[in-house]
């Protein structure tokens, strides 16, 4: 029920058969309810309570009905616990096992009978700060155990509430500028509210954390993961990412720690972060989104791994060399002839992102007429071109003999440029080059003369070199692995899961694999129509299916916009070393 614009009222529901679709109803909450929370009753009704501007609550009608005005309870106990910053939007709501409603707003928390709808017992404020979003600490209901043949008439049902920030977190880090990030709280509390001379039992956590999840595991243990340690929920509002999951024990013989801290993610997952708990007792982590928008070059990115889905994947040119607008004149109209030296520079732009701009940097030389080549790894070799002059007929210079490895990403501490051993060949206008399926690059060509010419000051060139980059030292040669052709699956659907199998001597680790596929372009002209190299994301990776065999699990590209259709070369690099062969 619920959400954002014209969806808050709308009421959606799917029934369970392989076929079924969602269907939506919208306008059947009489209030909108964004923020909102929905709680099931023991007759299987539900009801949902808050939202913003809505102090409010509803039950939800049946399905293809409509609520009216006057089936909303103005509820003033959402009123009480509204901070100017809101702090009891999202209230923690349970059925408690007696059938009445346990709710929890800001730091504070009643029973409510959802038959006479009236309160009928308030518990202690909970001290320390706000707890409801946007301050956002996390709440669960902690397990319900039954004894043999149970004649209890209450069944004892507590919550554990952890985490949150201080009432004014969300306008020191939203409303104010510079934003101030307050450190958000590290006590966890735990209530039974069954019982009406309830206290609450306050401990501390082993870090602040808001924004954070709990998931019941099926042992009864809680483990607590994702969130911040400081500012508030809203965008780009928190900072220093709780990496560390926790495990709460949710009976202990009073002997052994309550927490114990686990092994760390990497990911820093914050606002929009999510969970399941899976069939197999794992727990899946999903999401963390601090952005107006599905953002990558934000201080914390839109978290969308692995499995792709980001609207916008993204794109970026490298464009390197070229000459002054003059150079045609002075080189090919002009006489005598003038050879005006060419650009040292390289541009490269994100052109998914409306608000980018160029980054500009040297390269070792001036180039014109070159050539760039994806190699399977994401680096670019820049081949071939002249250093001054222009494309024409005998309008030309000083060939550039170098190639230079253009490193895509870097730890940024090398240089992005390395000169390459030279050839001999000059290989300026109509060179071009093929990269290979053994990760070898074929470069040919080169004609500066009006017809084939042996006795011009470059002749036509009619000789054809393979170039080794630098992956390809023998030294390296451990590294590469080889694609089982037979056991891979080598046609794809766009978005569908694919397995790739290799062979290779060493062990492998998982994080120094890289698998892309490459479109190989038509070159002419220092033109490469369609190149395309695409990193594909690994899903999972399968060791030793045989000996020293390994399956990688992919998914590929989700649409014909990031991946035309056609052919590919598929390639596996680990360490940075290409396979034997592409697929």
């Amino acid at each position: 029920t619920g959400g954002f614009n014209n969806g808050s009222d709308t009421v959606r529901i799917i029934d369970l058969c392989d076929t079924c679709e969602w269907k939506e109803y919208p306008g059947a909450l009489a209030n909108g309810r964004w923020y909102a929370t929905q709680v099931t009753l023991g007759d299987g009704k539900f009801m949902v309570f808050g939202g913003r501007d809505f102090p409010t609550y509803e039950f939800v009608p049946p399905e293809g009905k409509k609520n009216t005005h006057q089936d909303v309870v103005d509820f003033n106990f959402l009123v009480e616990t509204h901070d100017p910053v809101e702090n009891n939007l999202y209230p923690f709501v349970y059925l408690s096992t007696d059938g009445n409603i346990f709710i929890f707003a800001n730091n504070r928390s009643v029973i409510l009978n959802p038959n006479t709808r009236k309160i009928i017992h308030e518990f202690p404020v909970l001290p320390n700060g706000a707890r409801n979003y946007p301050a956002s600490g996390s709440a669960c209901l902690l397990p319900i155990i039954l004894k043999p043949n149970e004649d209890r008439s209450v069944i004892p049902a507590e919550i554990l509430i952890c985490g949150g920030a201080p009432h004014d977190a969300f306008a020191k880090a939203d409303l104010q500028r510079p934003k101030v990030f307050l450190p958000g709280s590290c006590d966890c509390a735990r209530l039974d509210f069954t019982k009406r001379d309830s206290k609450w039992n306050i401990f501390n956590m082993p870090s602040a954390r808001l924004l954070g999840d709990m998931a019941v595991l099926p042992t009864g243990d809680v483990l607590i993961v994702n969130g911040a340690k400081t500012g508030s929920a809203g965008w780009d509002d928190a900072r220093e990412p709780n990496l560390n999951p926790v495990l709460y024990k949710f009976q202990t013989d009073g002997t052994s720690p309550k927490f114990t801290v686990l092994n760390p993610s990497n990911i820093p997952r914050m606002y929009h972060s999510s969970f399941a708990v899976l069939p197999d007792a794992k727990v899946l982590i999903a999401g963390s989104n601090t952005n107006p928008g599905y953002l990558d070059d934000a201080l914390f990115p839109t978290e969308v791994r692995p499995n792709e889905d980001r609207r916008v994947i993204p794109a970026e040119i490298l464009i390197c060399g070229g000459a002054p607008h003059d150079a045609f004149a002075k080189a090919d109209l002009q006489r005598p002839k003038v050879f005006l030296p060419g650009s040292s520079d390289c541009a490269r732009l994100d052109f998914t992102k409306r608000n980018s701009k160029w980054k500009i940097l040297n390269m070792p030389s001036a180039r014109l007429l070159g050539d760039m080549a994806v190699l399977p790894t994401g680096d670019v070799l820049i081949v071939n071109g002249a250093k001054t002059g222009s494309a024409g007929w005998d309008d030309a210079r000083e060939p550039n003999l170098n190639p230079v490895l253009y490193k895509f990403k870097t730890d940024g501490t090398g240089s992005k440029f390395t000169v390459l051993n030279p050839s001999n060949i000059a290989r300026m206008y109509h060179s071009s080059f093929a990269v290979l399926p053994d990760a070898k690059v074929l470069i040919a060509g080169s004609n500066t003369n009006p017809g084939y010419l042996d006795d011009a000051l470059f002749p036509t060139e009619v000789r054809v070199e393979k170039f080794s980059p630098p992956y390809l030292d023998p030294n390296l040669a451990m590294f590469r692995q080889e694609i089982i052709t037979e056991k891979s699956d080598n046609q794809l659907k766009y978005g569908q899961k694919f397995t790739v199998q290799i062979r290779g001597n060493s062990v492998i680790d998982q994080q120094k694999l890289q698998v892309t596929i490459y479109s190989p372009p038509f070159v002419t002209h220092g033109i490469c129509m369609n190149q395309r190299l695409i990193q594909l994301g690994i899903l999972e990776f399968n060791k030793d299916v045989a000996p020293n065999t390994n399956n990688i699990v992919l998914q590929a590209p989700m649409n014909g916009n990031i991946a035309q259709p056609g052919y590919y070369m598929l390639f596996v690099n680990y360490n940075g070393v290409p396979c034997l062969r592409s697929m």
